[in-house]
């Protein structure tokens, strides 16, 4: 985006030499700080609600008082689990100060980023636009109109040498608008106008026929690998230096183009970071359970928050990989992660609660690190190598953040490949027995919202490992998910909403919680083979489409309402932590059409395809989720249909179900569901078995079939000779 934001707006605001004072006065300020907000459903709201900040929740009340009494707004987005939003909470929103500036000279709002992702989004945009850069508590001043004019994430109160702090910031910026609002607003109406050039210009190209689809494919996933072998960590798996995520999106794409390509070196970097990421202490070695990132690049010291959608999408990654390279490590490792989610986040109704804190009495990561003595005294004599073997030391591994010294306290770690120093039976006692001891300690908090999207990833996860590794419990689980949602769709009257705590639903569903609902539906289909769950997909689908979708431009808008300001929506297909709402609904879009035959799948999905061509084409390693969907589920893609007695298509499923087939949809037809089956994909109405077999099945690419196969082993062979990467 070409932006011109005046340098002076920053020069001022940011600069610790301005000549503007600011009294050190304590101001008269209403009794009832942050009263408001003790009324919302937000667990992070909820924090936030003893302040002496006068807070809004977002919404026309805040807005309105802005415009009559010509108050800048002082918005401020951050999370329950987010580390530096309880930082900045203790310095400054807890500080009477900062609060007599906030509440005499602006109206200050707090939103939930996972409450509200559709606010987030858009004023994270501007935060890159004014700083190239974002991060949480993501701070924005707005004019009394609602146009942002300045962003900064974390803030300390205070001013140094070095930087300008929170207090010094507010009092620059009410007296700008005071002075010089015109400049102010020529600012905001800068970003504004960027914005909206970026966000308007995703119209939608020409759909290419298939053979024109796979020609401008392979330049683009060959230029996304080879920007992955650049950026890869050979050393220690992953990409980039520290900070340093997962990215399970990378992981995916390069499992399933290594497959598709006979690309061995993409095959081998998802291997290298999958093994590496469970040795180290981004994994919890005791509770299990993925932290968010790690501050290093071998991935021994987390950021200590874990987020429902780290495990789930982190789990499809393990679950991906251990089917392309049959590593039961990873197996073991996805079993540990769903252990971890339904022991931790389960919620009562089913659903599945957002995350767990990084901080317990307020110290990060303070739940999950260890003294060494504490560790040696809580272990057995035959146990004592555990303390080589987790890495622990007197002096610990873990530093002062400020100092750089050595704390006394240890993470637990391994190296990648090490065996554990006793026998699984003996090293899983000390196991428990050691994070028995733990759960003795201040428990981090959790935030019990439960949130669609979220969940439609976790329930798309479990669904694969129940089949994938043969886990009933996992169904059962998925299932009590997937009713949950269902349950609260009939009450609503059909309508789905976003977050859900506490018995009550708020804020109108995003694309990400249809597209990715949807896709868990899809999944439990192939897990149970119950079509009620292809029809309840696309059920959601539809309703999406005639809420989001774009009939002029192509592809599906994040939300419904527009930002204040803005006079155009946001559409996106970029990979953020997990994949964009467009690229989770292509995938679903196609697995439709695959499932069912119905055309008008695919066309939404193309049309997807066809509104980010241009982007797809100048930086196309940003969209790996989008380009991995395009590659397993374009032309060429495979429909297998087992039909035949109950008892005999078993033997079919089980090889199926232990067979890298990416890209690929099964359908079931055993008899017992012959009828909804045939409602949901007529196309299988033809499909009833070989006269004298008891079970046959029909391998087919784009409809068209190969004569069917009775025999499992033939069928093992045949998907070997057509590409398979691997069949254990």
């Amino acid at each position: 985006m070409d932006i011109r934001i005046p340098s002076f707006l920053l020069a001022v605001l940011l600069s610790s030499g301005c000549a503007l004072t600011k009294s050190n006065e304590v101001l008269p300020q209403p009794q009832s700080g942050g009263y408001r907000l003790a009324a919302e459903n937000s667990p992070y709201l909820l924090q936030h609600a003893d302040n002496p900040v006068d807070w809004y929740p977002w919404g026309e009340e805040a807005l309105l008082k802005a415009r009559k009494e010509d108050k800048l707004i002082f918005l401020s987005i951050g999370y329950s689990s987010c580390h530096w939003c309880h930082v900045m909470e203790e310095e400054s929103f807890k500080d009477d100060e900062v609060a007599a500036i906030l509440n005499r000279h602006f109206v200050s709002v707090k939103v939930d980023k996972e409450e509200r992702p559709d606010l987030d989004s858009f004023y994270m945009d501007v935060a890159f636009i004014v700083n190239g850069s974002g991060g949480w508590p993501l701070n924005i001043i707005l004019t009394p109109e609602g146009k942002p004019f300045f962003a900064a994430a974390y803030m300390p109160k205070e001013s140094t040498k070095f930087s300008s702090g929170f207090t010094d910031i507010l009092t620059r910026a009410a007296e700008l608008w005071q002075a010089d609002r015109e400049k102010v607003n020529a600012a905001a109406a800068a970003i504004l106008e960027n914005l909206g050039k970026a966000y308007a210009g995703k119209d939608s190209g020409a759909i290419l026929p298939p053979p024109e689809q796979a020609e401008m494919l392979k330049p683009l996933l060959e230029r996304t690998f080879g920007e992955f072998v650049r950026t890869f960590d050979p050393e220690n798996g992953g990409f980039g230096g520290s900070p340093k995520f997962p990215k399970p999106q990378n992981i995916i794409f390069l499992l399933r183009y290594g497959a598709g390509a006979r690309e061995p070196e993409a095959l081998a970097m998802a291997e290298k970071t999958l093994v590496s990421l469970r040795a180290g202490g981004i994994f919890d070695q005791l509770g299990f359970g993925f932290h968010r990132y790690a501050t290093d690049r071998q991935w021994r010291t987390p950021h200590f928050e874990k987020t429902l959608y780290d495990q789930a999408y982190l789990s499809i990654a393990y679950l991906e990989a251990y089917l392309a390279l049959d590593n039961s490590s990873f197996a073991d490792t996805a079993r540990d992660t769903a252990l971890f989610v339904l022991r931790e986040l389960s919620s009562p109704d089913g659903g599945f609660y957002s995350a767990r804190d990084a901080d317990s009495e307020g110290e990060e990561g303070k739940f999950y690190a260890w003294e060494f003595d504490e560790f040696r005294n809580n272990l057995e004599p035959g146990e004592f190598p555990l303390l080589d073997y987790f890495n622990l030391t007197p002096e610990g591994n873990l530093t002062d953040p400020v100092t750089g010294q050595l704390t006394g306290k240890n993470v637990l770690f391994y190296l990648p490949g090490q065996k554990p120093p006793l026998p699984e039976p003996a090293f899983e006692r000390a196991r428990l027995r050691l994070m028995a001891v733990r759960d003795g300690r201040v428990n981090p908090a959790v935030d019990d919202k439960v949130l669609t999207n979220w969940n439609g990833l976790m329930i798309y996860a479990l669904a694969r490992g129940a089949w994938v590794l043969n886990r009933p419990d996992f169904l059962a689980a998925a299932k009590r998910a997937a009713d949950f949602f269902s349950s609260e769709l009939k009450k609503n009257g059909g309508t789905l909403y976003h977050s859900y705590r506490n018995g009550t639903a708020s804020v109108p569903a995003n694309l990400e919680d249809y597209a990715f609902l949807a896709a868990g539906f899809l999944e439990l289909y192939r897990a149970e083979f119950d079509p009620a769950w292809i029809e309840a997909a696309g059920s959601l689908v539809r309703d999406a489409a005639r809420l989001l979708e774009d009939p002029a431009g192509g592809a599906f808008y994040f939300s419904g309402a527009s930002i204040p300001g803005m006079a155009v929506r946001k559409k996106e297909a970029a990979d953020n932590a997990y994949p964009s709402g467009n690229a989770m609904m292509a995938e679903t879009l196609f697995r439709l059409f695959h499932l069912t035959g119905d055309v008008s799948y695919r066309d939404k999905g193309e049309r997807i395809l066809a509104a980010f061509a241009e982007e797809l084409t100048a930086y196309p390693q940003v969209f790996p989720s989008l380009l991995e969907t395009a590659y397993s589920y374009g032309p060429g893609s495979r429909q297998i249909v087992v039909a035949g007695e109950e008892r005999e298509t078993e033997q079919f499923i089980r090889l199926l179900n232990r067979t890298y087939l990416p890209g690929s949809v099964v359908l079931l037809k055993d008899g017992r569901r012959t009828e909804q089956l045939e409602h949901a994909a007529p196309f299988t109405a033809g499909y009833t078995g070989v006269p004298g077999a008891p079970a046959a099945v029909y391998l087919c690419k784009d409809f068209s079939c190969k004569t069917p196969v009775t025999d499992v082993t033939a069928l093992q062979e045949l998907l070997y000779r057509e590409g398979s990467a691997q069949t254990r």
